[in-house]
């Protein structure tokens, strides 16, 4: 019932359903990540931040995982957490453009002209029609 509401924009009940389904089974990674994306998109960051550290407790080398707490974030404005762990993705997952991207974009929001458009290159050279890079 939480995807369904989610999935149509009713981000607050999608949080409030989660938030039982979490209550009832506290260990269910697969909910706590989609309440975690829920209460990004209600502008909840914080709290999203707090779930996502959860997550990393039960499974510390979960790409997925890892790049909520990235994107988490980069929404409470910590661009230089957030470039270390896709930094730490690229490593990971050298041929995902989409790490690539994403760390560019970190890198570019603490500064790092130069090593922002090297990891923008990255992600061309992997995917040649990446427009975001």
């Amino acid at each position: 019932m939480a995807e369904a509401a989610s999935h149509h924009g009713r981000h607050e009940n999608a949080e409030t359903l989660l938030a039982q389904c979490l209550e009832l089974a506290p260990d269910l990674a697969a909910a706590r990540f989609s309440y975690a994306n829920a209460l990004l998109l209600q502008n909840k960051p914080e709290a999203a931040l707090a779930e996502a550290e959860k997550l990393l407790r039960q499974d510390p080398r979960n790409p997925l995982f890892r790049r909520l707490k990235a994107v988490a974030l980069e929404s409470v404005e910590d661009y230089a957490a957030s470039a270390q762990i896709w930094r730490a993705l690229t490593e990971d997952h050298p041929l995902r453009p989409d790490c690539w991207v994403r760390y560019g974009h970190a890198l570019r929001s603490v500064g790092r002209r130069e090593d922002c458009m090297m990891a923008y290159r990255r992600a061309v050279g992997i995917e040649p029609s990446s427009g975001s890079a």
